[in-house]
């Protein structure tokens, strides 16, 4: 069996190639561009109402694996993968793939972010995590990719596209110029307060990689968009008031008032987005 390759040696040595393609398309915009992506740039781990409350509980960020071992630590690999098949219908070949070639299953996924909601997707979750950067700035294993992993790097019939991936990989160091490369064509001098947008909104991002525990304390803030936190709000008033008849709302309601418990506890705080 081959060994699995180690997708962070590949980001490193990818720096000679990002380095001449950025020369390559440098403009004073792009330049400009690529300088707010080397200051500003983090990480942000888009999660939904529940997976936020099992982070904050167990004091780090939790994958698939780590969601499916708590439930049960004595599982077997097999029933692992069939959890995981049915948490990931879509996405299990491709994810099983990914995970074996480059022992991802310590990986936890994130996005490039200079200052938005980050994923936000149904999907991913409209609670956005962001890391600071003195923290990731320690990481020893932290890689960037142009795009989402499986949608683009593993192919229908779950080759990994290594000759593509070797190119659109970068590490901490060299993520603007990445960046650059993925939006020179979107960035001129009159779009610079769209920057955030364009370089991470919805499914578009440039993914993150990171096999390093990231532990709450780590967390810078976590974002929220306003119309969000309001529903949830008036949901958890509403629940300290009297009762709730909808038993979503009433389970919504319940994981937003602990999810405030433990983030005073930690000193944290929501960036309410418009």
């Amino acid at each position: 069996m081959t060994p699995p390759k180690n997708i962070f040696e590949l980001a490193k040595k990818n720096s000679k190639h990002l380095t001449s393609a950025f020369n390559s398309i440098k403009n004073p915009s792009i330049e400009k561009f690529a300088e707010r992506v080397k200051n500003d740039g983090t990480v942000s781990i888009n999660r939904k109402l529940e997976n936020l409350l099992d982070t904050l509980k167990n004091d780090r960020i939790l994958n698939v694996y780590d969601n499916i071992k708590l439930e049960n630590p004595n599982i077997t690999n097999e029933e692992i993968n069939e959890k995981l098949k049915e948490r990931q219908p879509k996405h299990y070949k491709k994810r099983i793939t990914f995970d074996a070639y480059f022992d991802g299953k310590d990986f936890k996924y994130g996005a490039l972010n200079i200052g938005n909601i980050g994923a936000y997707t149904d999907d991913f979750g409209q609670f956005c995590i962001v890391l600071k950067k003195e923290n990731i700035e320690g990481y020893e294993n932290l890689c960037f990719i142009k795009k989402n992993s499986l949608e683009h790097y593993v192919d229908d019939d779950c080759n990994i596209k290594l000759t593509v991936l070797k190119k659109d990989i970068s590490d901490l160091k060299d993520m603007h110029y990445l960046a650059a490369m993925k939006h020179h064509t979107e960035i001129n001098d009159h779009n610079e307060s769209e920057w955030s947008d364009i370089l991470c909104k919805g499914e578009k991002f440039i993914e993150a990689i990171i096999k390093d525990v990231i532990f709450v304390e780590h967390f810078e803030e976590i974002r929220i968009k306003k119309d969000d936190y309001n529903k949830y709000n008036k949901l958890a008033i509403k629940l300290a008031l009297t009762k709730i008849a909808d038993p979503v709302d009433k389970v919504n309601a319940k994981y937003f008032s602990e999810i405030r418990k433990h983030m005073k506890d930690k000193n944290l705080s929501f960036n309410k987005i418009n």
